[in-house]
């Protein structure tokens, strides 16, 4: 008996695990200008390809309609905005696992050398400023 029970728990283990691992995004990596998705609850994923989001209409149950002012969703940063444009959080109705598997990582490069190292280095802002190593020889 308790050699099937174990068996059962490692073939059930596997199988979540397997599971876990070949999950797909809600969202597409490249989606397409005007591209719908329905999330689990039923609200509207709009994709706007000119603005880079995820416009999200979100469904009242209660009303059986969808918000007319939809959130927007910036998969590149992981931001939200609501309709006035203020960066927001996302509304409790959205669920999780329909925008955090999509969130792309950043891709700035991380500062890893000590102040004093010599070369160029970009600001945010976009320009290059040169920074200036100290004198390799003390006292010659």
């Amino acid at each position: 008996m308790k050699k099937k029970f174990s068996i059962y728990v490692v073939a059930a283990s596997i199988s979540l695990f397997t599971s876990a691992c070949m999950q797909k995004s809600f969202l597409p990596d490249n989606p397409k200008d005007k591209e719908e998705r329905k999330d689990e609850k039923g609200n509207r994923w709009v994709y706007n390809a000119a603005a880079g989001c995820w416009m999200v209409y979100l469904y009242s149950l209660a009303s059986n309609h969808y918000s007319s002012t939809p959130y927007q969703f910036y998969p590149g940063s992981g931001s939200w905005k609501n309709s006035s444009g203020i960066t927001t959080t996302p509304p409790a109705s959205i669920p999780k696992s329909a925008y955090v598997s999509s969130v792309k990582p950043n891709s700035t490069r991380s500062n890893t050398g000590s102040s004093y190292s010599s070369g160029t280095k970009s600001s945010s802002s976009g320009k290059v400023f040169r920074s200036i190593s100290p004198s390799r020889s003390f006292g010659a």
